[in-house]
């Protein structure tokens, strides 16, 4: 680690070292110097997110008075309506919804006002993620209670059955209702910006342990390592089988990475954005390693809920230059997904907004890492609404047909979704910084490249060989049978020259670029026809290798990151981490081979040993 270190300063004299010893007389004095200056240089960023929330806890309050208010009005129009049950019965679950949202709003408040006004804890560091959950939680829940009356309190004034006094009594109350609306989502997106702070992330951590700060000029960002993922402990060391050349590469790469979070000044800024009802991303478990990854990376992620919230959120406040550059990523929605409650909108209306704001963001030359999953639109003769978009690049997608494949290895037929894939011999920077690393992608879709009249360009990142498996037509009972049971199918998926394709070979990872009309500069998408490949649950997969827990499948986080990297136009960073090529990894075997060694195998030993005896025979007469 020190030899580490001494190399970062020789190669950087403007990067120095201090060490603190908390159990040193003078390192709790130190220590606490060195807290008091972290919050002095922050002290703007916690002042200014103090007044965001406060002016957001008022208008807040504002809005749960008046949702408790609209909620009278819809309620009474469910009793006016009482010869119609099923609306009434909605109305009267809308009314109930406002009024839950608006005491929520309430709680939510008060909750961030006692947060507010807590002392600070044991570093110093105001409480500030408590109000900030507190008070995104309720905006949420508002805007989704808004929206939903809204869109039953619309049907019901322009409808001709209804009477008069009641339609007129309906177009007040979505008069109410759309006034609101605006007010709401513009709430729910400027809590949503409020990130936590450095200062908060680097407390939490030394709250509970020792780490190595990395702290850049004025008006830098500050990062945090733990200590225990610098100096491993002696059985740490051991367990790991004396591999003190990894660790000391894995201190190299925390380093490193901590370093380029500071000091790149125009970190890219990742939108996830989605068509679930609600924000869910930053409270999602699951989460924990690509937000550890993302945070060291220097990336910051922005959540935009499109079914919900049809205009993309504003970047003004952490980007108010506009000078860095902003990767949008898409995560697709199962278009059979029923409705999360009555009168909400299901997964084809919810798939068909955001295939909208997909449309846009091409249209307005936005840079996209787009995630496709196969979908029942197009089976049942529908297009894909994220398909689309693609063709300003060329591209198309096949969502109606997954690609999957047969494992006879557990001495019976069962029809496998998943693939673990190598990334091609392509000579762009994403695949360079794949190459080598495993990849799973799940239920993956092909992509289709084709040429371009406007002078876009693609290349195949990522690709299923031809023979591997087939595009299947017809999936949808394998996707309803737990993988456990896919084994006592008694019909399960074959590969057929009807409506399948069992030719191949299947792009699965595809880069494309253009420059889009009286532009100078490339528009870039990803596509990777899987969804939730970056997901802790594949990404943060581990096996033990050697003594040593490794990543299953190390591509799938490098290839987020090196996505990302690409479309923010930052083509030199990409590099695989050093984590992921702690063990040597040997490449799959290409299918035509595998066949070779199999009949070597299993028919060249016997011939080769009645050979070897004939031989034998003849030479002693």
């Amino acid at each position: 680690m020190a030899r580490v270190l001494d190399q970062f300063q020789h190669d950087a004299p403007l990067i120095s070292t201090t060490f603190i010893d908390t159990g040193s007389p003078t390192g709790i004095e130190e220590y606490d110097r060195l807290i008091g200056r972290l919050l002095e240089r922050e002290r703007d960023r916690i002042q200014a997110q103090t007044s965001d929330m406060t002016a957001g806890m008022d208008d807040l309050t504002n809005m749960g008075r008046e949702c408790e208010q609209v909620a009278g009005s819809v309620q009474a129009l469910g009793r006016s309506v009482a010869i119609q049950p099923d609306l009434a019965a909605r109305l009267k679950q809308r009314a109930g919804a406002l009024r839950v949202a608006a005491q929520d709003a309430i709680a939510g408040v008060k909750r961030a006002g006692e947060a507010l006004g807590t002392p600070a804890g044991p570093q110093g560091i105001p409480p500030l993620g408590e109000a900030r959950s507190a008070l995104q939680r309720a905006a949420h829940g508002v805007l989704s209670a808004i929206t939903d009356a809204g869109a039953d309190i619309d049907a019901l004034a322009q409808s001709d059955a209804a009477p008069d006094d009641v339609r007129e009594s309906a177009s007040a109350a979505a008069q109410l209702l759309t006034q609101l609306r605006p007010r709401a989502a513009g709430l729910v997106e400027r809590l949503d910006r409020l990130k936590p702070l450095d200062i908060e992330r680097i407390g939490r951590l030394l709250e509970s342990r020792s780490a190595a700060l990395v702290i850049g000029p004025p008006g830098s960002r500050l990062a945090a390592m733990p200590f225990d993922r610098l100096f491993p402990s002696s059985a740490v060391i051991d367990a790991a089988g004396g591999a003190r050349a990894d660790l000391a590469r894995n201190a190299e790469s925390l380093i490193g990475a901590a370093l380029a979070a500071v000091a790149i000044r125009d970190r890219p800024i990742v939108v996830i954005t989605h068509a679930e009802p609600r924000a869910f991303f930053a409270e999602a478990p699951g989460f924990q390693y690509f937000f550890d990854r993302m945070a060291r990376s220097g990336f910051d992620l922005i959540e935009w809920p499109a079914a919900i919230q049809p205009e993309a959120p504003s970047l003004l406040e952490i980007d108010p230059e506009q000078r860095r550059p902003v990767v949008y990523v898409v995560l697709p929605t199962a278009a059979d997904a029923p409705a999360p409650s009555e009168g909400a909108a299901g997964g084809a209306e919810r798939t068909a907004r955001l295939g909208a704001a997909v449309a846009r963001l091409v249209e307005a030359g936005q840079n996209v890492l787009l995630s496709l999953s196969p979908s029942v639109l197009p089976v049942y003769g529908q297009p894909d609404p994220l398909v689309g978009p693609l063709g300003a690049f060329g591209l198309s997608a096949d969502t109606a047909r997954p690609v999957l494949r047969e494992d006879f290895s557990s001495g019976s037929r069962i029809v496998e979704t998943e693939w673990t894939l190598m990334a091609g011999q392509s000579d762009t920077p994403i695949a360079r910084g794949l190459r080598g690393l495993p990849t799973l992608l799940s239920w993956p879709v092909a992509i289709e490249t084709g040429e371009s009249n406007n002078g876009a360009e693609s290349w195949v990142i990522d690709q299923i060989a031809a023979g591997a498996g087939w595009a299947e037509s017809k999936w949808l009972s394998l996707r309803r049978t737990p993988r456990a049971y896919r084994g006592l199918m008694s019909d399960p998926p074959r590969p057929d020259d009807g409506g399948d394709d069992v030719t191949g070979p299947w792009p699965v990872v595809v880069a494309a670029q253009r420059r889009p009309p009286a532009s100078q500069h490339w528009q870039r998408i990803v596509v990777v026809g899987s969804t939730g490949w970056f997901f802790d649950r594949i990404a943060h997969a581990t096996q033990a290798v050697q003594g040593r827990e490794v990543l299953s499948w190390p591509g799938n986080i490098e290839l987020f990151e090196a996505s990302v990297r690409w479309l923010a136009g930052q083509d030199e960073l990409i590099a695989p981490g050093v984590s992921t090529r702690s063990i040597a990894l040997v490449r799959p075997i290409a299918p035509g081979t595998l066949v070779a060694i199999r009949w070597l195998v299993i028919a060249g030993l016997p011939l080769g040993t009645l050979l070897i005896g004939g031989l034998w025979r003849l030479a002693r007469g």
